[in-house]
């Protein structure tokens, strides 16, 4: 595995950054829908050294920065967006489960249904070829913990209807549509890394020298990177018509995983209930690692393996 970090302030794969820019060589405007967030900032910079222009919208308008670059962000503008003639667009505006709790479960509903409207609208404009949809594994297959909850169900059904929207613009217009399925990610860019896994027990080592692991039963995951996952999105988005791209890799157990953050922080020790963990069937979130090897194989991706991910992670979150 060769050296993947760049000279950024956050560390990313080369192999997926070359990748990805290869892909816009020769695109002159991007709409970056939900820009401010994890995947958006991964993908502004990952394009960062291109002379592409980018319209970026948030849900308010504000000034951010990704990698020292200044950057804005604008309300949601019907005309100005078709005015700008996008060729490419990269949707990461969805309302991700937790924020139900906080606007309540009609909300939560009606403004990703708006956000849904607004991606329909984008993907509709004449100028636009391509457009690159994130999604998650929950569309597909809901994690344990989130079996029973509205939010969760009301995500799943918002995001399979998005789908079924995007396959049929895909058709109507003769575009290619790619979803990119997080399962379970990593990166740098993770905007509330309390609420994952791994980049939580990198905090907490970060923090408190000691990673614990509270599950009383097994639970295996795959990790890929963020701009991994968005380089195999994009690397055949010539392709007419709608094409899913899952996250992946090595399996691994949340015990496993914290030995192995706990190694990459060196003092830090790992808290874990002694007696036997039962292995539930179905707490099984994540992809067939076949398909994703497959499509990493005819990218030609050097993927991260899980160490420089948790690096990564690490790298990050210490210089925050």
């Amino acid at each position: 595995m060769g050296v993947h970090e760049m000279s950024w302030s956050i560390p990313l794969n080369r192999s997926a950054v070359d990748i990805f820019t290869k892909a816009f060589e020769k695109v002159s405007r991007v709409l970056v829908l939900g820009g401010t967030g994890w995947f958006g900032r991964t993908a502004l910079g990952m394009l960062a050294n291109m002379d592409v222009k980018t319209h970026i919208v948030a849900s308010c308008s504000r000034e951010f920065s990704v990698n020292g670059v200044p950057l804005k962000a604008k309300n949601w503008d019907q005309l100005e967006i078709a005015r700008f003639e996008p060729e490419i667009v990269l949707d990461f505006a969805y309302l991700t489960v937790g924020k139900a709790e906080e606007l309540g479960i009609d909300r939560f509903i009606q403004v990703n249904r708006e956000l849904s409207e607004k991606l329909f609208f984008a993907a509709r404009l004449p100028s636009v070829r391509s457009v690159l949809s994130v999604s998650s594994g929950a569309s597909v297959r809901l994690p344990l913990a989130m079996k029973g909850q509205p939010a969760a169900e009301a995500y799943a059904r918002g995001k399979q209807n998005i789908a079924a929207q995007l396959e049929r613009i895909a058709v109507e217009r003769e575009i290619s549509v790619r979803v990119a399925r997080a399962w379970s990610v990593t990166g740098g860019h993770v905007q509330r890394p309390r609420e994952y896994a791994l980049s939580g027990m990198v905090l907490d080592g970060l923090e408190h020298g000691l990673i614990s692991v509270h599950a009383d039963y097994l639970v295996h995951r795959r990790y890929l990177a963020v701009e991994d996952l968005l380089a195999l999105a994009v690397a055949h988005s010539h392709v007419i018509g709608l094409t899913f791209v899952d996250s992946g890799g090595p399996l691994i157990e949340l015990r496993a995983l914290a030995q192995l953050i706990s190694t990459a922080l060196p003092g830090t020790r790992v808290l874990a209930k002694k007696e036997p963990r039962r292995m539930l069937q179905d707490d099984s979130y994540f992809a067939d690692e076949a398909v994703l090897k497959s499509q990493t194989a005819s990218s030609e991706l050097d993927p991260l393996d899980l160490g420089a991910q948790i690096r990564n992670v690490i790298v990050s979150l210490q210089s925050r």
